[in-house]
């Protein structure tokens, strides 16, 4: 069941990251994920652009073990690729708008490092940690768009075109049984 005005609007911690990390975040809306999307988008389109942010990008992606170091240029340009660039792009989005704190990154010598967007998007490129955030964080998120899946407004604005959900009544046939009262606000309406 979905509870209009149930979604917290508060920080909350996200336990249990690789490495003993903890993220606060701020929840996230359908509207600041569309805004990340946006954004990655665009990102990823000026990627495809620039000859130099592909190798950058290869690079990274090979770092993170999501690419085989012997790629090359060509495979650049496959799709796959560039989705694949669309989602680091998004996650590191995501990450970048809704950080509040960390605990658990520290610099080489133990010491705290402080939260910024570069030191961010530095630990999702650590093997896994991205994925792992990405899942953690827009679990909510995937809940409420899937109890909504079915039950949002069609293209034409109407349910005329939403599948059929009850068998068709025999003519003749009275949709209450006989007798019954009609509340008087009800009634009213009819009329």
């Amino acid at each position: 069941m979905l509870r209009l005005g149930s979604q917290s609007t508060e920080p909350y911690w996200l336990e249990d990251l690789p490495y003993g990390v903890r993220f606060e975040v701020k929840p996230l809306t359908g509207l600041s994920e569309h805004l990340c999307q946006t954004i990655a988008q665009k990102r990823t389109e000026q990627m495809m652009a620039a000859q130099e942010e592909l190798k950058a990008a290869r690079d990274a992606m090979i770092e993170m073990g999501a690419m085989d170091p012997e790629a090359t240029a060509e495979e650049l340009e496959n799709a796959a690729v560039v989705d694949n660039a669309y989602w680091v792009y998004l996650v590191e989005e995501l990450a970048k708008k809704h950080l509040k704190d960390w605990d658990g990154v520290a610099d080489e010598a133990g010491e705290p490092v402080e939260l910024t967007p570069e030191n961010i998007c530095l630990v999702l490129r650590y093997r896994d940690f991205m994925r792992v955030f990405y899942k953690r964080f827009t679990f909510d998120q995937l809940l409420l768009d899937a109890a909504k899946k079915d039950s949002g407004v069609s293209a034409l604005g109407t349910t005329a075109e939403a599948p059929t959900t009850a068998e068709d009544v025999p003519a003749g046939v009275s949709p209450a049984p006989e007798g019954s009262e009609v509340p008087a606000a009800s009634a009213a309406q009819a009329e």
